[in-house]
């Protein structure tokens, strides 16, 4: 008992003693380049990250960044992202080196973070080894530890760019598309040191110092061009797909559906073409002489139809472009139309055409002349009045045939012309033609209100006018020429005035010098002078009076 109770104490004072020894610190600190493994070629650039990693807080790290100069040119560092706050040393780029010293405040870093980043660039062939020395990492605690647990690196290999053999198409220039013209051009660049190209396309093959060939007769069908040398870099190949399609889609059926029958304004086209090579791309439908309608479905419902027949065509293209035509036609019976049953059959010109006729209470007619058309009205509002009286227009149901009357006050070209008129329901379904009213248009007189002037007298009154007006004119003409007179006249005074002026000046200005003893350059400067002002003068002059049209003044006035 007592034996045990020896070997508890000493057990005890062991622990106590493992205690009070220093503990030992693991290294958890870590510098890394990313990424580890890096392909570019000479001249290109790229980016990697300087990461610290920690299990543990630390605040600060440093070290260098190592990479050899022959191959590697460091152009660049950023501290954006960085986990740190703090540089005592940033890091900056010294030859073949980076030295960079950071850190942050208390309670420090534990994970992974950035940094710094640079940028490099590939200068020459060959593997480059991006490493870090001197590494330190220091942990977040009074005695700063060093907690730096190592670094890993990354390799970079750098290769010379190799000028690929490209192959381009001025005849197909889309390899994925197709075509319908079988003659078929290529070319394509020659890389350095390449003398001979060999090529196969289809059962054709061969050799060539040419960078460019051409297959004038080249069936429809997908073909491969393949092509190969050697250059300087070495041996190149290269292929070009081309596809070529020349038989038009197959004949194919239009369904016309009209489900309410033949009176059904909004007929449904129904088709499907096929095409064996290059399959079918769209379709176009042309509906009389409308523009054409471009759609991809099988099938389309036709905006409303007027009453009447209506010729189509459905074309069919392959993604090649060929088409296939089918030709058709529709009828679309509208209800009954409108009756015009009273009208002028001669009128004359300007004089205003009253139409008289039935249609249904609730609709609107259109009024035609020669296929186009020039009046709409209202049937509600434009009853004779006869028909007024007789109807209740707010019991009366709007299918009542009534009678309207309607003055066209539109102007007519002599002649013959025909009026047809169409009725139009609430719905905006549209009823067949009415039967035609043809209106000759009289060139013997003409109406003005409600009175009519003969051709010859209307002819005869603006000639009365015309040779009223000419004395009035000639009165104006006159006057204007003696205003024109008086002015010219007054130019002319005003000329002569100022050369007056100038002659008087230039006396005195002569006898002022003369008396004063001027020297002759002098005087002769003066003279010089006073000349160029007059001439400065007279030019003016002569820019108003020429803008004016005022006749030149003649030499001796």
């Amino acid at each position: 008992m007592q034996l045990q109770r020896g070997l508890l104490i000493w057990l005890v004072v062991l622990g106590l003693f493992a205690l009070l020894l220093p503990q030992p610190v693991s290294a958890s600190g870590r510098l890394t380049v990313t990424a580890g493994s890096i392909k570019t070629d000479i001249n290109k650039t790229f980016t990697v990250n300087v990461n610290l990693s920690s299990d543990e807080a630390v605040n600060s790290a440093s070290g260098q960044v190592i990479f050899p100069g022959s191959l590697l040119q460091a152009t660049a560092v950023s501290q954006s992202g960085s986990i740190f706050s703090l540089w005592p040393e940033p890091p900056s780029i010294n030859g073949e080196s980076i030295n960079f010293a950071g850190g942050m405040p208390s309670p420090g870093y534990t994970g992974t973070g950035k940094l710094f980043s640079i940028t490099f660039k590939a200068k020459a062939a060959g593997t480059a080894n991006i490493s870090i020395a001197n590494g330190k990492t220091l942990a977040n605690n009074a005695s700063a530890t060093n907690v730096y647990a190592g670094s890993s690196g990354s390799v970079v290999t750098i290769s010379k760019p190799v000028t690929p053999l490209t192959i381009s198409s001025s005849t197909h220039p889309d390899q994925g598309k197709w075509y319908k013209d079988k003659s078929v051009s290529l070319s394509w660049n020659k890389p350095s040191g390449a003398t001979s190209f060999s090529y196969s396309f289809g059962t054709k093959s061969g050799t060539t110092k040419e960078s460019s060939i051409s297959f004038p007769d080249t069936p429809e069908g997908k073909w491969t061009f393949d092509l190969s040398t050697h250059a300087t870099d070495g041996d190149l190949q290269a292929s070009y797909a081309v596809q070529i399609d020349l038989t038009p889609p197959v004949e194919f059926p239009v369904k016309v559906v009209q489900s309410g029958g033949n009176t059904d304004p909004f007929p449904v086209l129904s088709y499907e073409a096929t095409d064996a090579l290059s399959g079918i791309d769209h379709y176009e439908i042309i509906i009389d002489a409308s523009e054409p309608l471009s759609i991809a479905e099988s099938s389309t419902k036709l905006a409303r139809q007027q009453p009447g027949t209506h010729h189509f065509k459905v074309r069919a293209f392959d993604k090649a472009g060929n088409v296939t035509e089918v030709l058709g036609q529709f009828e679309v019976q509208g209800f009954p139309g409108p009756v015009i049953t009273e009208y002028p059959h001669f009128v004359s010109v300007l004089q205003p055409i009253v139409f008289k006729g039935t249609a249904l209470l609730g609709s609107k007619v259109k009024l035609y002349v020669e296929g186009k058309e020039i009046a709409e009205f209202v049937v509600r509002e434009s009853l004779t009045d006869s028909q007024r009286q007789l109807i209740n227009l707010q019991e009366a149901p709007d299918d009542q045939v009534v009678e309207w009357t309607y003055t066209y006050k539109g102007v007519l070209f002599p002649g013959k012309h025909l009026f047809y008129a169409i009725q139009v329901k609430a719905d905006t379904s549209e009823s067949n033609r009415s039967n035609e009213a043809a209106v000759t248009v009289l060139s013997g007189s003409v109406v003005l209100g409600s009175i009519t002037l003969p051709m010859a007298l209307i002819a005869i009154l603006l000639l009365i006018i015309l040779l009223g007006a000419t004395p009035f004119f000639f009165f104006i003409w006159k006057r204007a020429k003696r205003r024109f007179a008086s002015v010219a006249e007054r130019m002319r005074q005003t000329r002569h005035q100022i050369d007056k002026e100038f002659a008087d000046l230039e006396r005195d200005i002569d006898k002022d010098l003369h008396k004063a003893e001027i020297g002759g350059a002098v005087f002769r400067q003066v003279e010089a002078d006073i000349e160029d002002s007059k001439k400065a003068v007279d030019q003016k002059l002569d820019s108003i009076t020429k803008n004016s049209s005022i006749p030149p003044e003649k030499s001796g006035d």
